[in-house]
């Protein structure tokens, strides 16, 4: 793939990230004391390179190839990859602020996971720079080095997907960063009060990875409105990791620039696991301390809410 030479690049810091993470098995088929407001840090994250394709394409980096939903075949050059300073989840050990569900045997992963979750009001601060940027959303995450997770993810984002991709107003992508490429497909608009849905299935096969390989399908659905951004990211990754819910700030100085309300709840929780009967624990946590996050589990483990302030 042809690219334009990338400098190292600080991936801005991520404040707050509020995630539950749930390790699991898989399947097959194509609060402390608030931060001042003005405080900003930041993490090495070495260099990234992003690209938007269409919904519903198939990314098989490894072959050099983006097979559009049409089932035309281009090179990744004629998508061509650009520097990003706005990163989700990666860098320096991975999430703030998480929480994890555990304790499934060796070897095991997710074959599917899915939840949903609320779209929030808009930011009262509402106008973004082109390094800003907050997300939720649930992912799967796979750690092949320390720093730097291989992660994918439906995610909802206010503010810039990539420095050069931003609005003032929330959108839904399906999204991916594995090694040091982020992929994602074209962004919906979504409404204030709609039902997103988060999907992640395993495929054993999809025909146009290597040799009809592995990879995940990542399903982003706005189910009130009934639209989606669909991507298929070719990958040998088994993810054991989950986070059934997580808030990521990146690079905000304000918490009038976080989502206008001051919680959200993930619920309709269901994953499947193989080899198959996985079963994996709750806990969530806080380890950051911008606009006050908070996250719990109720106590029946079925719905997780993640808090903050938003003034």
């Amino acid at each position: 793939m042809m690219r334009r030479a990338i400098s190292k690049l600080e991936v801005i810091g991520m404040f707050a990230l509020l995630a539950v993470l749930i390790t699991s098995g898989g399947l097959s088929t194509a609060i402390a004391a608030p931060l001042s407001t003005s405080a900003v840090s930041s993490q090495d994250g070495g260099s990234f390179c992003a690209r938007e394709v269409p919904s519903g394409s198939i990314v098989n980096s490894a072959a050099g190839t983006i097979i559009f939903p049409n089932g035309s075949v281009v090179a990744n050059a004629a998508i061509p990859c650009s520097m990003t300073s706005v990163v989700y989840s990666c860098c320096s050990g991975g999430p703030e602020a998480l929480g994890t569900e555990g304790g499934l045997n060796l070897n095991q992963y997710f074959a599917s996971f899915q939840d949903q979750w609320t779209r929030p009001p808009n930011p009262s601060s509402g106008s973004f720079g082109s390094n800003q940027g907050v997300g939720l959303f649930d992912a799967l995450v796979y750690y092949s080095t320390q720093n730097n997770p291989d992660i994918i993810q439906p995610l909802l984002t206010y503010g810039c997907i990539t420095s050069t991709d931003c609005s003032n107003s929330f959108r839904l992508t399906a999204y991916a960063l594995i090694g040091s490429i982020v992929d994602y497909a074209t962004p919906v608009s979504t409404s204030n009060g709609d039902t997103i849905q988060g999907v992640m299935t395993y495929y054993s096969s999809i025909s146009g990875c290597i040799n009809n390989g592995p990879g995940y399908g990542i399903n982003a659905k706005d189910t009130s409105a009934g639209t989606h951004s669909i991507l298929y990211q070719c990958t040998s990754d088994q993810y054991p990791l989950a986070y059934a819910g997580a808030l990521e700030p990146i690079n905000l100085s304000t918490c009038t620039q976080m989502p206008g309300t001051t919680s959200d709840a993930f619920g309709s929780v269901s994953y499947t696991t193989s080899p198959s009967g996985g079963t994996a624990t709750t806990s969530a946590s806080t380890p950051d301390t911008f606009c006050t996050p908070t996250a719990g589990w109720n106590s029946g483990a079925t719905t997780l809410t993640l808090g903050w302030k938003d003034s």
